[in-house]
């Protein structure tokens, strides 16, 4: 490969990358997820899925916290392999909600192996299809086109619309056809979340070709107190378990005075 054709790919959308307040944020998101996973894992008193789940969302807590105690500057290298690393993560613990919903459901065994399957093949393909596109000087003289952030945005949006959709059209839909829905959407999700991933090649193509840019800040400083972590967690499940509970009891509640 052409030294320049790896560092233009590198410099393409090389100022788009996470630092470590991505991990804490990611856990917050994780948890309204997290929350009926685990109680439908202990309703159903199948916790093999529940109990990884709990496991990878700890460990990614532990890493964040020791992350941000180390490093105070992230260099050119560690900026691309923390987003890469990190949006990796964050797209397989995703899997294992949606593996977590499809055990408490007690769907098809076949999707054991579908999804994990699936997930190797769309992480391959992009990681493949990115270099093939590197290698034959893609992006050379490339403009940025949409920012992948707003994309990602309006993407977990419709994603988060379209699970409400369906508990509303429930009594339509039937029970099943819904959880189908769930498991299926936050699937996509976890794929979404591959589009990262390259940034791993970009990490690799930058200590291979010695491509030198400016570091940054490891994490955004606290600009005013904020609450501890434990606290901050356990707000969000209190809002996790407020949402899960509570607009799909308001739901029925509505549905039932109206006679749908």
């Amino acid at each position: 490969m052409k030294r320049e054709y790896a560092e233009a790919y590198v410099r393409w959308y090389h100022e788009k990358t996470v630092n470590i307040n991505f991990l804490f944020t990611m856990v917050e998101l994780y948890l309204p997820f997290a929350v009926p996973s685990v109680a439908f894992a202990h309703v159903s008193k199948k916790f093999v899925s529940a109990v990884l789940l709990v496991a990878v969302i700890l460990f990614q807590s532990i890493v964040a916290i020791i992350l941000k105690r180390k490093f105070s500057r992230l260099t050119y290298y560690q900026q691309f392999l923390l987003t890469g690393l990190a949006t990796l993560y964050t797209s397989f613990v995703f899997l294992l909600l949606s593996i977590s919903y499809v055990e408490v459901s007690e769907f098809w065994p076949g999707y054991y192996v579908i999804f994990p399957a699936a997930w190797l093949l769309i992480v391959g393909v992009n990681l493949g299809w990115t270099w093939w596109r590197v290698k034959s000087g893609y992006y050379v003289g490339r403009e940025e086109g949409k920012e992948p952030q707003k994309l990602a945005g309006s993407v977990l949006i419709f994603s988060v619309a379209g699970v409400i959709v369906a508990r509303m059209t429930g009594p339509l839909l039937g029970q099943t056809a819904i959880r189908t829905i769930v498991v299926w959407g936050i699937f996509i999700l976890s794929a979404l979340f591959t589009v990262g991933c390259p940034n791993l090649l970009k990490a690799h193509l930058v200590r291979k070709y010695q491509i030198y840019g400016a570091s940054v800040e490891a994490y955004e400083p606290d600009t005013e107190k904020k609450k501890p972590l434990l606290l901050r967690i356990f707000l969000v499940l209190l809002v996790g378990a407020l949402i899960v509970i509570g607009i799909p009891l308001a739901i029925d509640i509505i549905t039932h005075y109206l006679g749908v």
